[in-house]
């Protein structure tokens, strides 16, 4: 759903629902990387390849390595005096990591996903919510391929029968959470492959996937 906004001032608003989408759009630090990339090459930003020799002419540049994104501007002008501006941010933010061997099945036929807390995050927060598995792939080729589920999963509370203290304290181990879904996950390693993507190499691949 698209946020409405109203207000005395339709520029902040653009720029407010702007921000909104690029945070939808950036599940994870790769995304968001790549994201920032394109929206400044499509401002004439000229994509810089690491491996290749270093482009210096005027304008504004651009590279991503990994979840990181670098840009920066050389002036028309410049001389032994002129100085820098430097600003910058992280791209990262709490997220529960999916271990090497993320899957298990409980007793009743339910998957569980083994993840280990990733940051400072509040854990509760974290608790009946749809969560969807994100990051990067990489197929034996070397190619990366980000992807991102639908919702799939969720941290259940307790009913209030099984955990009568609820209310007065909620503690949370991280050492111990699960997250349950009710299919496999690792099947679905071949859906994640956009349609026009070769397949072929999917059962060798490295991945580095968070909820």
């Amino acid at each position: 759903m698209t946020p409405r906004l109203e207000s005395d001032h339709p520029e902040l608003d653009a720029n407010t629902l702007t921000y909104v989408h690029f945070l939808a759009d950036s599940p994870k630090p790769y995304h968001a990387a790549h994201l920032v990339a394109q929206r400044l090459e499509n401002l004439g930003f000229s994509r810089q390849d690491e491996t290749a020799a270093w482009d210096a002419t005027p304008g504004g540049h651009v590279m991503v390595r990994g979840g990181a994104v670098m840009a920066w501007v050389v002036p028309e002008n410049i001389s032994d005096t002129t100085g820098f501006r430097i600003v910058g941010a992280h791209t990262d933010s709490p997220a529960f990591t999916l271990k090497p061997s993320p899957q298990t099945t409980t007793a009743d036929g339910w998957g569980q996903i083994e993840v280990e807390v990733y940051g400072g995050m509040i854990m509760n927060s974290w608790l009946d919510r749809e969560l969807c598995v994100a990051s990067r792939l990489i197929v034996a080729s070397g190619e990366e391929i980000l992807v991102r589920t639908a919702p799939l999963a969720r941290i259940p509370q307790l009913a209030i029968h099984l955990n009568r203290g609820v209310n007065e304290s909620l503690h949370l181990d991280p050492r111990s959470i699960c997250i349950r879904y009710g299919r496999s996950i690792l099947p679905m390693h071949r859906s994640w492959i956009p349609s026009h993507r070769p397949q072929a190499s999917i059962t060798q691949m490295t991945w580095s996937l968070s909820i």
